[in-house]
């Protein structure tokens, strides 16, 4: 069980539990704190205040995650950490609206460049004291250096938050040039197939919208959606992909992947989304311009045609995983 995959405002008390019930150990996604780092400037406080920073910034730098303050660790018989949870404790005593106040404000001087996205949920247990849910997303502006006290780069893996050697620092930068000449690439290269009429299925001239979407560290995704793709109905049916402004109405395999798209009379106004085989996803069909008499943007037949796919592609992303 992940509390990541879940929608942050999805988490309650009942999932708190089931975690403890379970024994549901921390990963790489999940990391358990039974207090908030403490106000103060004295030794302890500055100490607590950079491990912190150095947890948010380690999920930031690899593939995000949840930290849960409030939650008591289980130990071994020799007192060593298991990594699972022995109790829901709660912050008692925590004023939390004045505590994300002040994390917010340590982690905007404390971490270069300042970790976009990051949010605080939380979460009512009852009559007990309330936990705090942190949640990180992995960011697009990789890496992210700890500058509170002393300086240092931070990853998780598996077994929790390692600090990164000169190595993997020069990596993770190469990494993001990597990436955004890839996203650079992509768009351009696949506008100008659209341009061109180089499209899997044909669509109508004219005003076109383009929706282009990469994931910024390459995945090799592609043997998992074949096995998800053993059942296509299921795709279909669940709305996991879906061609702009329309209801599925074919799909095949083709050299770049999958493609699902609409099968109208008019084929001018057919529309695709294909997934390659590097986990892109481009989608386009003629779908701004109403009539040859009246021409140009309009904002909500853009909103109408994009959002439900969008909503279907995040979570077609998360089957992916």
């Amino acid at each position: 069980m992940s509390t990541f995959r879940l929608p942050l405002e999805r988490i309650d008390a009942r999932t708190l539990d089931s975690l403890r019930a379970e024994a549901v150990a921390e990963d790489r996604q999940l990391d358990y704190k039974e207090q908030l780092p403490p106000e103060g400037d004295d030794r302890v406080a500055r100490e607590a205040k950079r491990e912190f920073l150095c947890d948010i910034s380690s999920f930031a730098n690899s593939v995000g995650g949840d930290l849960i303050y409030g939650v008591r660790g289980a130990r071994d018989g020799d007192g060593v950490p298991t990594g699972t949870p022995e109790a829901v404790v709660g912050l008692p005593g925590v004023n939390l609206d004045q505590a994300q106040l002040r994390l917010d404000s340590l982690l905007q001087h404390g971490v270069d460049p300042r970790i976009p996205g990051v949010r605080f949920q939380p979460i009512s247990h009852g009559s007990e004291p309330p936990c705090l849910v942190i949640r990180v997303p992995q960011s697009p502006l990789r890496l992210h250096m700890v500058t509170y006290q002393r300086y240092g780069f931070y990853a998780r893996g598996a077994s929790g938050r390692y600090q990164l050697d000169v190595r993997q620092i020069r990596a993770g930068f190469l990494e993001v040039e990597t990436a955004q000449e890839r996203v650079r690439r992509f768009r351009l290269d696949g506008v100008a197939r659209v341009l061109a009429g180089e499209t899997p299925v044909p669509i109508g001239a004219g005003s076109t919208l383009i929706f282009h979407a990469l994931p910024l560290t390459q995945l090799d995704v592609w043997p998992t959606f074949l096995t998800l793709a053993d059942d296509v109905s299921r795709i279909v049916s669940t709305n996991l992909l879906l061609p702009l402004d329309g209801s599925p109405g074919n799909w095949r395999y083709n050299l770049a992947g999958f493609v699902i798209h609409t099968s109208r009379h008019d084929k001018s106004r057919d529309t695709y989304t294909q997934l390659f085989r590097d986990a892109g996803i481009e989608a386009a069909g003629a779908i701004l311009s109403f009539s040859k008499d009246r021409r140009g943007f309009y904002g909500r037949a853009m909103e109408d045609a994009t959002i439900p796919p969008s909503r279907g592609l995040n979570s077609f992303g998360s089957c992916l995983e």
